[in-house]
């Protein structure tokens, strides 16, 4: 396939801007993951550029006949001629097999390929990193016959977007303030409260009126995002990892809540949850100077 011109060339010329290597601050299976996408992207378009060649050069006897023009992402404009016929005359031209559609149908799938493949590669970092790296502002209808994206492309645009940090410090960040602004609800009476080897959260959640007239205790679904920040915090700091939720609740089911009985936790220190009527939490851990750590951790000591 044909290469791109200067301006064409001016559409990706933000690349060309991006002077810091970023490559080190992913980590192996980040960049592990990165590679198996870039081979399959490449395959992919391999395989669909070979046979856009093979309808292209078809294409060549229609150049002067069918007013033939080549845009530069690759698509091709036409118009067929015109014939008079007579009333009787059959116009066999509408049985003609033409490649103009499918050289346009292989550049639409050429530019849908590159879409899900930058749309992949950042879905999997606000995935594996919790978080909301919006998708880049490309025009993929324009851009130039050739074109192949390379990851480390839109690695270094999202680390660019986060100010130069790393994904994980960015996530890390992100974590403990979506953990901040789901416990701090209200005023100074309703911030956690660091007792013994137990936090406290006064008036976390609520429960639907509706059920609890029929004994049942069903967490409001606006409150359940509160409970998935809660737990990802202590996954963070009981496993270092960023994708903990709910999941970590042995049992747990928001729409039948048990309020008499401990709940255990997967997140050792963090060992055990406990869901009152009156919408109040509470996390024990194993000892107290673990629970003071995840305070400190989750710094819920600055709000």
């Amino acid at each position: 396939m044909t290469t791109t011109n200067n301006e064409s060339t001016n559409l990706l010329g933000v690349f060309d801007k991006i002077e810091v290597k970023n490559e080190e601050k992913i980590s192996a299976d980040d960049l592990l993951f990165c590679k198996e996408q870039q081979s399959s992207v490449e395959q992919a378009l391999a395989k669909l550029d070979k046979w856009y060649g093979i309808f292209r050069e078809a294409s060549q006897e229609f150049t002067e006949s069918h007013k033939v023009k080549f845009l530069e992402n690759g698509s091709v404009e036409f118009s067929k001629p015109y014939k008079n016929h007579s009333l009787n005359d059959v116009d066999y031209q509408n049985y003609e097999f033409l490649p103009f559609d499918n050289i346009n149908k292989a550049v639409e799938k050429r530019q849908n390929i590159i879409r899900e493949f930058v749309s992949t590669i950042i879905k999997y970092f606000n995935k594996a990193y919790n978080l909301s790296v919006p998708f880049p502002d490309t025009d993929f209808d324009k851009l130039p016959l050739g074109f192949t994206p390379k990851y480390m492309q839109y690695v270094d645009l999202v680390i660019v977007h986060l100010g130069g940090r790393s994904f994980r410090n960015t996530a890390e960040d992100e974590l403990i303030r979506r953990v901040q602004t789901c416990v701090h609800r209200y005023d100074a009476q309703h911030l956690p409260d660091l007792k013994g080897k137990s936090i406290i959260f006064q008036n976390f959640i609520y429960f639907d009126s509706f059920s609890m007239q029929y004994g049942n205790h069903k967490v409001e679904w606006s409150d359940i995002h509160r409970i998935e920040a809660l737990c990802a915090g202590l996954a963070f700091f009981s496993q270092n990892r960023l994708n903990g939720d709910s999941e970590i609740i042995s049992g747990f089911d928001r729409e039948k809540v048990n309020i008499t009985d401990w709940y255990e936790l997967s997140t050792s220190p963090a060992r055990y949850m406990k869901f009152y009527k009156n919408g109040r939490v509470d996390v024990k851990f194993k000892d107290t100077a673990s629970a003071e750590e995840c305070f400190h951790k989750l710094k819920l000591d600055e709000l």
